[in-house]
């Protein structure tokens, strides 16, 4: 917490008695000044930089994202924030990944895996979908139990825009929309239903190294391609490195040398999901 303080310029203090944590009174860049300081836990501490150890940089630099991220929800209105939370695709061990807790559920195959992120969170990048850590989310002390029925639904309204985007021009690559990552858009039932049924045969096979591109023509690509792609891309934008079977239902990894197999015997995203995987 002090290098965090002296280095990256956060505003912190120890509580009166040092032994119940420190308060966050401020971070750099802000949306504004004016809010109350916000008092942390040394659990909160601990679970910001679970597994790390807390004399290495990198936890320094994990610690210093995760105290903007708590300023940031905690210094913005509940309902700007329930109207800019969304629903974003990752793959278990992304960088971007918080880890444990994160996931509300999960696409049939368990490759893509969705959480919650926040649109406009990051002043200085009011365009980016920044990912919300659950253990950020309890340290602002918000209650985020009505920001899924909204993102939900703006998650299964882009996939089936993007779906049409795909009938139109079926030759070209697939591309984010609004604020959709491809990942994220493999999300919904209908992008994946659109590249399925173009197959002919209910199956579709999809490259994706990047977020921000995927291909469906891969006997025009070099096998070698998808990985190296993965490999020469910014981890924060990486997406996988091999192919992936797709789906109306579904998204597998198709790993190297394994027999691919479509396993409909995987357990279903939880309830509250239902929205997005089959809207």
């Amino acid at each position: 917490m002090l290098s965090a303080a002296v280095l990256d310029d956060v505003d912190i203090f120890p509580q009166r008695a040092h032994a119940e944590g420190l308060v966050l009174r401020g971070v750099p860049a802000a949306h504004s000044r004016r809010h109350p300081p916000v008092p942390l836990t040394w659990a909160h501490i601990d679970e910001a930089t679970h597994g790390h150890d807390p004399d290495s940089p990198g936890a320094r630099q994990r610690l210093t994202r995760w105290l903007h991220l708590v300023w940031w929800l905690a210094e913005l209105p509940q309902e700007m924030l329930r109207d800019a939370a969304r629903l974003v695709g990752l793959p278990q061990g992304h960088v971007l990944h918080p880890g444990r807790g994160w996931a509300l559920g999960r696409v049939l195959g368990g490759t893509i895996e969705l959480g919650f992120g926040v649109t406009g969170l990051d002043p200085a990048r009011a365009g980016d979908v920044v990912i919300v850590a659950p253990s950020a989310v309890r340290a602002a002390g918000l209650d985020t139990q009505g920001w899924l029925p909204p993102a939900a639904e703006r998650l299964s309204r882009l996939s089936d825009l993007a779906a049409q985007r795909r009938r139109r021009d079926p030759r070209s690559p697939l591309t984010p929309y609004g604020e959709a990552d491809v990942l994220t858009l493999l999300a919904g039932r209908a992008l994946r239903a659109q590249l399925a049924g173009c197959e002919g045969d209910g199956l579709a096979l999809v490259a994706v190294p990047m977020r921000t591109r995927a291909w469906t023509r891969l006997s025009l690509i070099d096998p070698a391609y998808i990985p190296l792609a993965y490999a020469a891309t910014e981890p924060e934008m990486r997406g996988l490195p091999a192919a992936l079977l797709v789906t109306e239902d579904e998204v597998v990894l198709a790993r190297a040398g394994q027999p691919a197999e479509i396993a409909l015997r995987d357990v279903g995203p939880p309830e509250p999901l239902q929205i997005v995987l089959r809207g």
